[in-house]
């Protein structure tokens, strides 16, 4: 089995609930690799990715593989057959293939350069956002003690899809990258954003392209 079958049929969230741990409802938990207070670690359950966001924290970001490596302390190599362990585990259901949502059917899959441009400007507009000093944000880094002029932060405002600018295309671009959500009462040409009143973090490749 390789390395990618592996990830796509072992969700992140099945491996956090081996280890007895389990996301609050935006995907946050307090790190298990070092002490803390205030969840700094956030889940990915879309990409079965991780960050840890915490400045006391040396883990950075991962995957299941490196999730299994980092919490046994084993090889990669042992953290893969563990994860072959987990994925057929008895009295764990097989993960089942979820239906393309309505919001996946608007627009056509993005290549990887039309997914890092999109959240390239997405990203600049959150930075924008957080510029202008929202207190709750501000209240937040503070007492994170994040410095976001020296710090790759933003904030999603809720703004991302009303800037005068932003053509209907690019509205559905930010959809298909998963930046806005259909409204939730079926409103033609609604939308909001998934992160409304977030702080954000980008999470880079080994590029320093923005995948997530």
């Amino acid at each position: 089995m390789e390395i990618s079958e592996i990830k796509q049929r072992l969700p992140i969230l099945k491996v956090l609930s081996h280890y007895h741990l389990k996301p609050d409802k935006n995907n946050r938990l307090c790190c298990p690799f070092h002490p803390d207070k205030t969840p700094s670690f956030q889940v990915y359950p879309e990409t079965g990715t991780w960050t840890c966001f915490s400045s006391n924290c040396s883990v950075g970001s991962g995957d299941q593989v490196d999730f299994i490596m980092r919490k046994e302390g084993i090889t990669k190599h042992e953290a893969i057959l563990k994860a072959k362990d987990l994925i057929g585990k008895p009295g764990d259901p097989e993960p089942q293939k979820s239906k393309p949502s309505p919001e996946k059917k608007l627009v056509p899959n993005l290549t990887t350069d039309q997914r890092t441009e999109v959240l390239i400007e997405a990203f600049t507009h959150f930075v924008r956002s957080l510029n202008a000093k929202p207190e709750k944000a501000m209240k937040y880094l503070e007492s994170r003690k994040l410095d976001y002029k020296r710090l790759a932060i933003g904030f999603d405002a809720g703004t991302l899809h009303k800037v005068k600018e932003t053509t209907p295309k690019q509205k559905q671009l930010y959809l298909k990258a998963g930046l806005l959500k259909p409204d939730k009462f079926g409103r033609e040409n609604s939308f909001y954003t998934r992160f409304n009143g977030c702080i954000v973090f980008p999470l880079l490749d080994r590029s320093k392209n923005i995948v997530s």
